[in-house]
């Protein structure tokens, strides 16, 4: 891709703006470790900004908030959209590209409504359709460090839940889940005014932030669903394995206790290395059960 082609300093620019975001440093500690002026600083970060978009990462457990994932047969994806489901967002759709077709559906609901989003989706595999729904406890975009490669998943707060999610905020966690820019931005998409979107942010949202980062602009490309079998191995551990130059963890989610249940969305541009990442995990018995979906996505 292009922006593997940037120069190192474009690299340190990204990885020294995370890392003031995430509170790891402050602006003199970078200012004076890359040797430029705060204005020739941020001018290169909105230089940088077709290559890299900012994300926002939100512990959703603590919002109360549920990721679904749904894996069906191709021809089940019009029936799966669930359009009118009570406080449920459809946040992305995949088509796999395998030798088989299916569709990959992602979903956040309230944590409450999760379990009956699955049985509506069970009730679907009475009729004849083939579903797979996995109701998940949380969900991360890691960080990417672009120079050394490693990754930093925040860890979870410990954030009060607000007493009940309404519309507004389940709209708003939707849009920052799939990287709007800014809340003008999810404002205008929603129609909702812009003082209700910044109001529910602030007194909803903002506290179950982890981090803001910039990221590489890739697309979801391959979707891994594996069982993490073994407890000294975290999902945290599973990124860092596959995080490297041919395959970015986009979004890692799992079930809350062992054995872990994960989906991950991965950009890679060989799959064949991840295939061969996967095997190595496998071989040291740590993931069991893997399921790989290259993957285009349709919304």
């Amino acid at each position: 891709m292009e922006w593997l082609e940037l120069s190192d300093e474009d690299y340190k620019i990204i990885d020294s703006y995370n890392e003031l975001s995430m509170g790891l440093k402050n602006i003199a500690e970078i200012l004076g470790e890359l040797r430029i002026s705060r204005t020739s600083f941020y001018r290169k970060l909105r230089n940088l900004s077709k290559y890299f978009r900012k994300v926002v990462d939100i512990d959703l457990n603590a919002i109360g908030v549920s990721p679904i994932y749904v894996i069906a047969e191709a021809k089940a994806y019009k029936y799966l959209k669930l359009d009118n489901y009570p406080m449920t967002r459809l946040i992305d759709s995949y088509l796999s590209i395998c030798n088989e077709s299916y569709s990959i559906l992602s979903y956040i609901t309230t944590a409450k409504r999760g379990e009956h989003l699955v049985e509506s989706f069970e009730e679907k595999a009475g009729n004849g359709i083939a579903v797979e729904a996995i109701q998940l406890a949380n969900c991360i975009k890691p960080i990417v460090f672009l120079n050394s490669w490693s990754v930093l998943i925040p860890s979870s707060l410990s954030a009060e839940k607000p007493s009940e999610l309404d519309q507004y905020d389940l709209a708003i966690v939707a849009h920052l889940i799939r990287e709007a820019s800014s809340l003008s931005t999810i404002a205008l998409r929603e129609s909702m005014p812009l003082s209700t979107t910044y109001y529910h942010y602030w007194a909803h949202i903002k506290s179950c932030v982890r981090a803001k980062a910039m990221v590489p602009r890739t697309k979801t490309n391959v979707i891994i669903e594996a069982l993490i079998t073994n407890k000294d191995y975290s999902i945290n551990d599973l990124v860092k394995d596959l995080a490297s130059r041919e395959a970015i963890v986009k979004k890692a989610c799992s079930t809350a206790h062992h054995p872990l249940e994960v989906v991950l969305e991965i950009w890679t541009n060989s799959v064949d290395r991840l295939i061969a990442s996967l095997i190595k995990i496998s071989n040291r018995r740590a993931i069991s059960g893997v399921k790989l979906y290259p993957v285009l996505q349709i919304k």
